[in-house]
């Protein structure tokens, strides 16, 4: 199950979010979460990923965290260790409408494939760089309804 914070500001779906994720937990199934900063939604602009990161390890004791930063690139964590791959800026962009959301879907793509626990760096690594391919390559296309990339593209 993927669900972002956007889905938790607002009734009725907050209350239909939080049953889904009942559900699943109680299913067993994987649950991603995307926080989805939107600066006129939270009342604190604080910017400290490390912090945060460190908190999420530490209380919930979470397998993989990714950190998208969209110009500046992603981060993993998992375990003790941590990666990051650059973003591919590329000169074709037309808008970023929908780059994360393509780059969370890469990302979910490359841990059916290889996991979520005990990746190596360079597990990591390479699946930050085929998200961040992706979430190029989705700028270069106009509108909220945009084809996919496929997976030869990334390459």
């Amino acid at each position: 199950m993927d669900y972002s914070s956007l889905s938790l500001t607002d009734e009725p779906v907050k209350m239909a979010t939080m049953n889904a994720i009942e559900a699943a937990e109680k299913a067993g199934v994987w649950i991603s979460f995307g926080p989805n900063l939107r600066k006129p939604l939270w009342e604190s602009e604080e910017q400290d990923y490390e912090k945060a990161i460190r908190k999420l390890r530490t209380e919930f004791q979470i397998s993989l965290i990714l950190l998208s930063l969209g110009k500046d690139g992603s981060r993993a964590y998992c375990g003790e260790k941590t990666t990051e791959a650059p973003a591919f800026l590329n000169e074709n962009t037309i808008e970023t409408t929908g780059a994360g959301d393509a780059f969370m879907g890469c990302m979910l793509h490359q841990i059916l494939k290889k996991g979520y626990q005990n990746l190596s760096r360079q597990d990591m690594e390479e699946m930050l760089v085929f998200a961040n391919a992706a979430a190029s390559i989705i700028t270069t296309r106009r509108g909220a309804l945009r084809v996919m990339p496929e997976p030869a593209e990334n390459d």
